[in-house]
């Protein structure tokens, strides 16, 4: 059957939304679990906590690997997709901003 050895490529964009997503739920549970509490990195009166915060108090092993997981499958996206335009399996880029814009993603 033809074009199936290339079929799979879509759920690289798709594990790297799913853990990020899945991480941020997550870290926003955590907190609201622990009362939604103040970090000390956080100014005055600033009542919701920005996920760096979240992630530096307790979370760190999550943050990181989540991050480094949603990293890996994006940049593989990036190049697969890449790989699939000069092989000619998906459409080429048409004008040179277009292939600029492709290079630097």
């Amino acid at each position: 059957m033809a074009g199936t050895e290339f079929s799979f490529f879509w759920i690289l964009p798709l594990i790297s939304a799913s853990v990020w997503l899945g991480m941020l739920l997550a870290m926003f549970i955590d907190w609201e679990v622990l009362g939604s509490p103040a970090y000390p990195s956080m100014e005055q009166g600033q009542r919701i906590a920005y996920i760096s915060d979240v992630g530096a108090e307790g979370l760190k092993p999550l943050f990181i690997a989540g991050c480094c997981v949603t990293t890996v499958f994006l940049d593989l996206s990036f190049a697969v997709e890449r790989w699939l335009r000069h092989s000619g399996r998906l459409a080429r880029n048409t004008g040179t901003v277009e292939r600029a814009f492709s290079g630097l993603s």
